[in-house]
């Protein structure tokens, strides 16, 4: 039991409040002594509600992500990459299935009328693990909930880029189905994660003409995280092996870094605007970390039908 929220449970709460609001809506907190189990207790329009949040991707993925790229391996020459199944879907299922049988238990505890579960994303900017950009992403979750036999009233997404979105609302999709359909073509969609560091030297004076560096990555080690998907397992994964050149311009106390990516089977060439690293001392070595996500196959085609029963 945790007595405070996450930041990420902090910020989709608060969103979902703003949004309601935005909507016209009465909003309040309910106090209480223990902000858990649910993770919010709130009344709209005098309803009282719990509400609790779970993330997606789940945090199996993260475990292994880092366990694949650990502090010792921050200095390594070799391009370390992981992938896992981009299967928002039964990320979903998974999450509604999990909390679902807690919610007796939100409802003795609290008082509420009804249970919402409130699906939210890690609450980092930057990073787009879930993209709510992406469009199919929605319609994947909202097949995700009707895999699971459920009582959420309703659901919502909150990602940082995105703020909330509705997914749910159980009162008005009882008597519908939902199909949804992935192309397998080029092997299962994937999330990658490419990880690398390079070393550069300042030069002693500002006066000294700068040091340049020219380093190349290729991928040379792949980790995979397995599918949840039955229909996934059926397919390798989609990835591709990459190339990373970097031009390293470096003077007494900062460096411009130019970071260009090849894709040598796809003919694809990505160059990345360039970076600076301020605040760097005069003759000293420092390690350049650089992390690049990106989506395989890059389009992802697919389909998505909910409708009322005939």
């Amino acid at each position: 039991m945790r007595s405070t929220p996450t930041t990420a449970e902090q910020r989709s709460v608060e969103a979902l409040i703003a949004a309601f609001k935005a909507d016209n809506h009465s909003v309040s907190v309910v106090e209480r002594k223990i902000q858990d189990r649910p993770d919010a207790l709130l009344e709209i329009d005098n309803i009282r509600i719990a509400c609790e949040c779970v993330q997606i991707p789940p945090a199996y993925i993260f475990r292994q992500l880092h366990q694949h790229h650990q502090e010792k391996d921050r200095h390594s020459k070799d391009l370390i990459c992981s992938s896992w199944p981009n299967e928002p879907h039964q990320w979903m299922a998974a999450a509604v299935r999990k909390k679902t049988l807690l919610i007796p238990h939100y409802l003795n505890r609290t008082g509420a009328s009804e249970a919402w579960l409130l699906v939210h994303t890690p609450a980092n900017d930057t990073k787009f693990f879930i993209n709510s950009d992406d469009k199919w992403l929605p319609w994947a979750l909202r097949h995700g909930t009707k895999m699971v036999d459920h009582q959420f009233a309703q659901i919502h997404l909150w990602t940082p880029n995105g703020g909330i979105e509705p997914i749910s609302h159980k009162e008005n999709e009882g008597n519908t189905y939902s199909e949804l359909g992935i192309s397998f073509s080029k092997g299962y969609p994937t999330l990658n994660v490419d990880q690398g560091s390079f070393p550069i030297s300042t030069t002693a004076s500002p006066n000294d003409p700068p040091n340049v560096f020219t380093l190349e990555h290729r991928t040379k080690s792949h980790k995979v995280v397995e599918p949840l998907d039955r229909e996934y397992a059926k397919h390798k994964p989609a990835r591709r092996d990459a190339i990373y050149r970097f031009t390293v311009t470096a003077w007494s106390d900062n460096a411009d870094i130019q970071m260009n990516i090849e894709y040598p089977l796809e003919k694809e060439h990505i160059s990345l605007t360039s970076t600076r690293a301020i605040g760097l001392k005069p003759s000293t070595k420092y390690f350049h970390h650089y992390i690049y996500e990106y989506h395989a196959p890059s389009q992802l085609s697919t389909w998505h039908v909910i409708q009322p029963h005939t």
